[in-house]
Protein backbone atom coordinates (compact mmCIF):
# COMPACT_ATOMS: atom_id res chain seq x y z
CA UNK A 1 0.00 0.00 0.00
CA UNK A 2 0.89 3.21 -0.94
CA UNK A 3 1.64 5.84 1.91
CA UNK A 4 3.15 9.08 0.28
CA UNK A 5 3.06 10.32 -3.38
CA UNK A 6 4.64 12.97 -3.99
CA UNK A 7 3.48 14.58 -7.32
CA UNK A 8 5.14 17.82 -9.73
CA UNK A 9 6.59 19.30 -6.79
CA UNK A 10 9.05 22.06 -7.20
CA UNK A 11 10.89 24.48 -4.83
CA UNK A 12 12.68 27.41 -5.53
CA UNK A 13 13.80 30.99 -3.89
CA UNK A 14 12.73 34.37 -5.86
CA UNK A 15 13.97 36.92 -4.17
CA UNK A 16 15.06 34.88 -1.26
CA UNK A 17 11.50 34.21 -0.99
CA UNK A 18 10.30 30.18 -1.04
CA UNK A 19 8.13 29.56 -3.52
CA UNK A 20 6.66 26.42 -3.51
CA UNK A 21 4.75 24.80 -7.21
CA UNK A 22 3.23 22.06 -9.17
CA UNK A 23 4.87 21.22 -12.36
CA UNK A 24 8.47 22.07 -13.63
CA UNK A 25 10.32 25.30 -13.28
CA UNK A 26 11.93 27.17 -15.92
CA UNK A 27 14.96 29.18 -15.28
CA UNK A 28 14.28 33.13 -14.08
CA UNK A 29 17.28 35.45 -13.53
CA UNK A 30 15.68 35.98 -9.94
CA UNK A 31 15.26 32.32 -9.09
CA UNK A 32 17.38 29.83 -7.67
CA UNK A 33 15.35 26.57 -8.12
CA UNK A 34 16.45 23.71 -5.38
CA UNK A 35 14.52 21.37 -7.04
CA UNK A 36 11.73 20.60 -9.82
CA UNK A 37 8.83 18.78 -10.63
CA UNK A 38 9.70 15.57 -8.40
CA UNK A 39 7.88 12.58 -8.45
CA UNK A 40 7.85 9.45 -6.03
CA UNK A 41 5.98 7.52 -3.86
CA UNK A 42 6.71 5.43 -0.74
CA UNK A 43 5.08 2.41 0.33
CA UNK A 44 4.83 0.47 3.61
CA UNK A 45 7.93 -1.33 4.60
CA UNK A 46 10.30 0.48 2.46
CA UNK A 47 13.85 1.61 3.89
CA UNK A 48 14.90 4.59 1.52
CA UNK A 49 17.82 7.27 1.57
CA UNK A 50 18.59 10.68 0.42
CA UNK A 51 21.43 11.87 -0.49
CA UNK A 52 23.26 14.95 -2.32
CA UNK A 53 25.13 17.97 -1.44
CA UNK A 54 24.28 20.71 1.23
CA UNK A 55 21.81 23.39 0.62
CA UNK A 56 20.38 21.59 -2.31
CA UNK A 57 16.85 21.00 -0.50
CA UNK A 58 16.78 17.54 1.10
CA UNK A 59 15.91 18.85 4.32
CA UNK A 60 13.29 20.83 2.83
CA UNK A 61 12.16 18.28 1.02
CA UNK A 62 11.00 16.55 4.43
CA UNK A 63 10.11 19.75 6.08
CA UNK A 64 7.44 20.04 2.93
CA UNK A 65 6.50 16.68 3.25
CA UNK A 66 5.29 16.99 7.10
CA UNK A 67 3.18 19.84 6.57
CA UNK A 68 6.08 22.32 8.02
CA UNK A 69 5.04 24.36 5.02
CA UNK A 70 1.98 25.45 2.42
CA UNK A 71 2.23 23.04 -0.61
CA UNK A 72 0.12 23.48 -3.64
CA UNK A 73 -2.68 21.33 -4.43
CA UNK A 74 -2.09 18.25 -6.20
CA UNK A 75 1.66 17.64 -4.66
CA UNK A 76 1.50 15.59 -1.67
CA UNK A 77 -0.40 12.96 -0.44
CA UNK A 78 -0.59 11.09 2.42
CA UNK A 79 -2.86 7.89 1.86
CA UNK A 80 -4.72 9.41 -1.03
CA UNK A 81 -5.78 12.52 0.43
CA UNK A 82 -4.59 15.78 -0.40
CA UNK A 83 -1.78 17.60 1.83
CA UNK A 84 -3.10 21.25 0.81
CA UNK A 85 -6.64 20.44 1.37
CA UNK A 86 -6.07 19.67 5.00
CA UNK A 87 -7.13 21.63 7.85
CA UNK A 88 -4.45 22.39 10.12
CA UNK A 89 -5.50 20.05 12.83
CA UNK A 90 -5.52 17.20 10.37
CA UNK A 91 -2.23 17.94 9.62
CA UNK A 92 -1.17 18.68 13.79
CA UNK A 93 -3.06 14.90 13.58
CA UNK A 94 -0.81 13.70 10.53
CA UNK A 95 2.70 14.59 11.80
CA UNK A 96 1.53 13.12 15.57
CA UNK A 97 -0.47 10.01 14.69
CA UNK A 98 1.11 9.28 11.10
CA UNK A 99 4.74 10.53 10.82
CA UNK A 100 7.55 10.22 13.32
CA UNK A 101 10.50 12.59 12.74
CA UNK A 102 13.93 12.42 13.64
CA UNK A 103 16.05 15.47 13.72
CA UNK A 104 20.04 15.74 13.65
CA UNK A 105 20.06 17.31 17.33
CA UNK A 106 17.45 15.12 18.95
CA UNK A 107 15.26 18.11 19.89
CA UNK A 108 14.55 16.66 23.43
CA UNK A 109 13.35 19.20 26.05
CA UNK A 110 15.77 19.64 28.55
CA UNK A 111 13.52 19.71 31.59
CA UNK A 112 12.26 16.85 30.77
CA UNK A 113 13.41 13.30 31.52
CA UNK A 114 13.49 10.19 28.89
CA UNK A 115 10.65 9.11 29.71
CA UNK A 116 8.75 12.35 29.85
CA UNK A 117 10.43 13.15 26.39
CA UNK A 118 9.57 9.84 24.89
CA UNK A 119 5.83 10.45 26.79
CA UNK A 120 4.95 13.58 25.18
CA UNK A 121 3.48 13.27 21.35
CA UNK A 122 1.21 10.62 23.10
CA UNK A 123 0.15 13.17 25.42
CA UNK A 124 -0.38 15.71 22.44
CA UNK A 125 -2.43 13.10 20.84
CA UNK A 126 -4.40 12.90 23.73
CA UNK A 127 -3.91 8.61 24.32
CA UNK A 128 -4.70 7.05 27.04
CA UNK A 129 -1.33 7.87 29.31
CA UNK A 130 -1.44 4.67 31.08
CA UNK A 131 -1.16 2.81 28.07
CA UNK A 132 1.18 5.30 26.30
CA UNK A 133 3.41 5.05 29.54
CA UNK A 134 3.75 1.36 29.26
CA UNK A 135 4.91 1.99 25.14
CA UNK A 136 7.46 4.89 26.12
CA UNK A 137 8.82 2.16 28.85
CA UNK A 138 8.81 -0.65 25.77
CA UNK A 139 10.51 1.73 23.84
CA UNK A 140 13.23 2.98 25.74
CA UNK A 141 13.93 -1.01 27.13
CA UNK A 142 13.94 -1.69 23.32
CA UNK A 143 16.51 1.06 22.86
CA UNK A 144 18.58 -0.51 25.50
CA UNK A 145 17.90 2.34 27.91
CA UNK A 146 15.86 0.83 30.42
CA UNK A 147 17.97 2.05 32.92
CA UNK A 148 18.31 5.44 32.04
CA UNK A 149 14.97 6.38 31.34
CA UNK A 150 14.43 8.99 34.20
CA UNK A 151 17.86 10.33 33.21
CA UNK A 152 17.69 13.99 31.80
CA UNK A 153 19.46 14.74 28.42
CA UNK A 154 22.07 16.24 30.01
CA UNK A 155 22.92 13.31 31.55
CA UNK A 156 22.55 11.45 28.52
CA UNK A 157 25.44 10.83 25.96
CA UNK A 158 24.98 12.09 22.34
CA UNK A 159 24.22 8.07 21.13
CA UNK A 160 21.73 7.62 24.21
CA UNK A 161 19.96 11.09 23.39
CA UNK A 162 19.40 10.20 19.93
CA UNK A 163 17.41 6.81 20.74
CA UNK A 164 15.22 8.75 22.96
CA UNK A 165 14.23 10.82 20.04
CA UNK A 166 14.05 7.51 17.96
CA UNK A 167 11.90 6.22 20.93
CA UNK A 168 9.54 9.06 20.99
CA UNK A 169 9.29 9.19 17.10
CA UNK A 170 7.77 5.65 17.52
CA UNK A 171 5.57 6.71 20.40
CA UNK A 172 2.27 6.67 18.22
CA UNK A 173 3.06 3.98 15.95
CA UNK A 174 3.55 5.99 12.85
CA UNK A 175 3.55 4.86 9.25
CA UNK A 176 6.61 6.13 8.03
CA UNK A 177 9.26 7.88 9.99
CA UNK A 178 11.45 10.70 8.34
CA UNK A 179 14.74 11.20 9.50
CA UNK A 180 17.18 14.65 8.79
CA UNK A 181 20.70 13.75 9.11
CA UNK A 182 20.32 11.56 12.30
CA UNK A 183 23.38 10.09 12.76
CA UNK A 184 25.11 13.59 11.74
CA UNK A 185 26.01 14.98 14.74
CA UNK A 186 27.52 11.59 15.89
CA UNK A 187 31.24 9.89 15.89
CA UNK A 188 31.20 6.52 13.74
CA UNK A 189 30.62 3.89 16.46
CA UNK A 190 27.51 5.64 17.41
CA UNK A 191 26.73 6.75 13.56
CA UNK A 192 26.49 2.34 13.27
CA UNK A 193 24.58 2.05 16.50
CA UNK A 194 21.66 4.40 15.73
CA UNK A 195 21.70 2.86 11.96
CA UNK A 196 21.45 -0.67 13.24
CA UNK A 197 18.69 0.14 15.62
CA UNK A 198 16.45 1.81 12.18
CA UNK A 199 16.94 -0.98 10.70
CA UNK A 200 16.12 -3.36 13.32
CA UNK A 201 12.39 -0.77 13.91
CA UNK A 202 12.03 -1.38 10.40
CA UNK A 203 11.63 -4.90 10.35
CA UNK A 204 10.25 -5.61 14.07
CA UNK A 205 7.51 -2.90 13.38
CA UNK A 206 7.26 -2.57 9.06
CA UNK A 207 7.40 1.19 9.77
CA UNK A 208 8.93 2.91 6.34
CA UNK A 209 12.10 5.43 6.42
CA UNK A 210 12.99 7.96 4.52
CA UNK A 211 16.11 9.12 5.88
CA UNK A 212 18.40 12.32 4.97
CA UNK A 213 22.40 11.39 4.87
CA UNK A 214 25.28 13.08 3.58
CA UNK A 215 27.19 9.81 4.57
CA UNK A 216 27.24 7.08 1.46
CA UNK A 217 27.72 4.37 3.89
CA UNK A 218 24.68 5.20 5.11
CA UNK A 219 23.26 5.83 2.11
CA UNK A 220 24.19 2.07 0.81
CA UNK A 221 23.16 0.36 3.97
CA UNK A 222 19.36 0.91 2.89
CA UNK A 223 18.23 -1.09 0.18
CA UNK A 224 16.39 1.89 -1.99
CA UNK A 225 18.87 4.72 -2.06
CA UNK A 226 17.58 8.30 -4.30
CA UNK A 227 20.22 11.34 -4.96
CA UNK A 228 18.82 14.41 -5.05
CA UNK A 229 21.50 16.21 -7.84
CA UNK A 230 20.60 19.78 -9.20
CA UNK A 231 17.38 19.71 -8.82
CA UNK A 232 16.47 16.49 -9.59
CA UNK A 233 15.77 12.94 -8.36
CA UNK A 234 17.87 10.04 -9.51
CA UNK A 235 18.04 6.36 -7.95
CA UNK A 236 21.96 5.96 -7.33
CA UNK A 237 23.48 2.70 -7.16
Amino acid sequence: MTILEVKHLSLAYINNQAKVTHGALASQEQATIIFSDLNFSIKEGEQISLVGKSGNGKSSLLYLLAGFEKVPEDTIYWRGKDLAKMSAKEINALRNQEIGFIFQFHNLLPDFNALENVLLPAQIGKADLKQARKRAQELLEYMGLGERMHHFPDQLSGGERQRVAIARSLINNPKIILADEPTGNLDQETSNEVMALIHRINQDFATSILLVTHDLNIAQSLPIRWHLDKGRLLNYA
